[in-house]
């Protein structure tokens, strides 16, 4: 993932294509954390398909599976899409049942490829902007000039905790903003800031409308 906008869903979407008699669903469904993922992958799989191909992709966070299919041929392919297609946030399983007619390697990578490209190309979409967690401290003579600057970059704060001399700030900005922003907290602060990227919060992404 880079730092560029991406798109996400606006709402679940899927597509049907039928190749040689068999045929293949595709269900896209937004996610955002790992751990709700296997419940909306259950959700969207059918009991009677021959197989439930699936790929999901938020932030750096990915997975496929081919579930039963030639390695690689399925869930690898439908990740491939989405990454093409600049999407996150999202999960996609395609169900497959099989005609009776076996499609090859190349095949199976076309009709899964295909299906799953279809199903994101017609979903109603919108633009999601890569976010980064600070963390930083400023007086309280600061105060003003920092909500300020905070509201200017269309932050979000997370909490703030006003101390004994100072306010400590958490907050989420855009990624692509990240330099600048640290660069005026530090002038504004004349350098005492402590800023800091907070790596052990999971990066997010904010969606506009």
């Amino acid at each position: 993932m880079t730092e560029e906008d991406k798109w996400t869903l606006r709402a679940p979407f899927e597509y049907e294509l039928v190749v040689k008699k068999s045929v293949f669903l595709a269900r896209a469904h937004p996610v955002y954390t790992e751990e709700e993922l296997p419940k909306i992958i259950q959700s969207l799989s059918s009991a009677t398909a021959t197989h439930n191909c699936w790929a999901c992709r938020f932030g750096d966070f990915f997975r496929c599976d081919d579930a039963g299919e030639p390695s690689g041929t399925a869930g690898r392919p439908i990740l491939q899409v989405m990454d093409r297609q600049k999407m996150d946030q999202l999960v996609i399983v395609v169900s497959r049942w099989f005609g009776g007619i076996k499609l090859g390697a190349g095949g199976l990578v076309r009709a899964y490829s295909g299906v799953a490209a279809q199903c994101l190309t017609l979903a109603e979409k919108q633009r999601s902007i890569s976010m980064v967690n600070v963390g930083f401290i400023g007086n309280f003579s600061a105060y003003g000039r920092l909500q300020a600057l905070l509201s200017r970059y269309r932050a979000e704060i997370v909490s703030e905790e006003f101390l004994s001399d100072f306010v400590r700030f958490y907050v989420k900005i855009p990624t692509s903003s990240l330099e600048i922003f640290k660069q005026e907290v530090q002038n504004i602060t004349r350098g005492k800031s402590e800023f800091r990227v907070e790596e052990d919060r999971t990066s997010c992404f904010r969606r506009v409308e």
